[in-house]
C-alpha cells in the first residue's frame, strides 16, 4: 500500500471517529489538514490535535 492510501485510509478513520462523537466543528477541521498529517500522527493523536485546535479557536465550544 502506497502512502497516499495510508494516509487516505488514516483520514477516513479519523473523520468517521469525528462524526461518530459529533464533534463536528473538529470533522470540519479535519478536512483543512494535509495526507501528511494523517501518515505521521496515529488516529488518537490527530483527534487530540483536532479537538485542540477547536477548543483553543472556539473557547466557547470546550468539550473539557
Amino acid at each position: 500500500m502506497d502512502r497516499i492510501e495510508q494516509a487516505v485510509k488514516a483520514f477516513i478513520a479519523v473523520r468517521d471517529e469525528l462524526f461518530r462523537t459529533k464533534q463536528i466543528q473538529a470533522y470540519i477541521f479535519s478536512y483543512k489538514k494535509p495526507f501528511k498529517f494523517y501518515r505521521e500522527h496515529t488516529k488518537e493523536d490527530a483527534i487530540t490535535i483536532l479537538l485542540n485546535e477547536v477548543s483553543e479557536r472556539f473557547p466557547q465550544l470546550r468539550t473539557d
